[in-house]
């Protein structure tokens, strides 16, 4: 239904003589800042009684959950957004517009970067990953997004649903400059290996919480062992680039654990390891030649790490 009172009309009257988009952007943002300006009156104090004088003294203070925050004493602070954010969508869906790229700065700032609750964050990872897919964006745009916002988030603020986000752009940016083939709803075959993102990928793997990193090594062993039929004769290349590109990150966590040894330096060469394991594996699985050699699967490998907390130094030996 297209006519003078249809749905579709009546948005495109609000756009054209409101610039009604704008409007819910800003109103988002000052929700928003405002909330920031009263952070203090988000937080309460927690008093105990002292065992001997009885008197009460300030142990800490803690911050109101956002379900018990109501800014207008009718809706909480999830409503709040939930309600502003699911306006939106309604808007560009059904009035068949693309959000400009300020708006969508802004809105990604006030709720991933600047996010007053974890929750922020986490709705706002939601609905980008719902926009992308339900709405889309137009190339040029949504490539300066992914590059210039996503990327910049910091690995340790990704969650389960930050990695929904970054997986949907990642596949979208690189789809839209011809870097993959579409093979399945969910699987894409790599078209060219310069693809965008793929250094945040890393990151993720090595400086992310254990979910998230999880899931991006499982990503990347998709990307470069689903190749298209372009690159089906490069493979070869392909697999020494990628191998190359593992060993260079374990020889830098290792000369930076030389050095000085900590903790997320150990994890982030532990997950580097199992990238080159699930790759190796995945390249086995999918090698359905008559074999001459074993796959590495099969082999029987002992590996020896030593560790001195007195001098903090590591080394590893194996034997096969």
């Amino acid at each position: 239904m297209s006519g003078p009172h249809s749905r579709t009309h009546v948005i495109h009257l609000l756009e054209s003589k409101n610039s009604i988009l704008q409007i819910l952007t800003e109103n988002l943002c000052q929700y928003m800042e405002k909330l920031r300006q009263n952070r203090d009156s988000l937080s309460f104090e927690i008093k105990k009684k002292h065992s001997k004088t009885n008197l009460r003294f300030l142990e800490n203070k803690k911050i109101l959950p956002p379900e018990e925050v109501y800014p207008d004493n009718r809706f909480d602070h999830n409503q709040q957004i939930h309600e502003r954010l699911i306006f939106i969508r309604f808007i560009l869906k059904d009035g068949h517009y693309y959000l400009h790229s300020d708006q969508l700065k802004k809105i990604w700032s006030t709720l991933a970067e600047q996010a007053v609750y974890s929750q922020d964050r986490e709705q706002c990872f939601r609905w980008f990953a719902d926009i992308i897919d339900e709405v889309g964006f137009e190339p040029k745009t949504s490539k300066e997004f992914f590059q210039n916002q996503i990327m910049k988030l910091e690995p340790h603020l990704l969650t389960n649903l930050g990695m929904n986000c970054f997986d949907r752009f990642f596949k979208s940016v690189n789809a839209q400059s011809n870097k993959f083939q579409q093979k399945r709803r969910s699987i894409r075959l790599m078209n060219d290996d310069e693809l965008l993102g793929i250094e945040y990928l890393w990151k993720l793997i090595t400086n992310g919480s254990d979910d998230v990193s999880d899931r991006a090594i499982q990503l990347i062993k998709e990307v470069y062992t689903n190749l298209s039929p372009q690159l089906k004769h490069e493979a070869k290349r392909i697999h020494q680039t990628f191998l190359h590109e593992c060993f260079q990150r374990l020889k830098q966590i290792y000369d930076s654990i030389k050095t000085k040894s900590t903790p997320q330096k150990i994890h982030s060469l532990i997950r580097i390891l199992i990238v080159l394991r699930e790759y190796l594996f995945e390249c086995d699985y999918s090698y359905h030649r008559e074999r001459q050699i074993l796959p590495m699967s099969r082999w029987k490998i002992k590996i020896f790490s030593f560790f001195d907390f007195e001098k903090m130094t590591f080394a590893f030996q194996s034997l096969s």
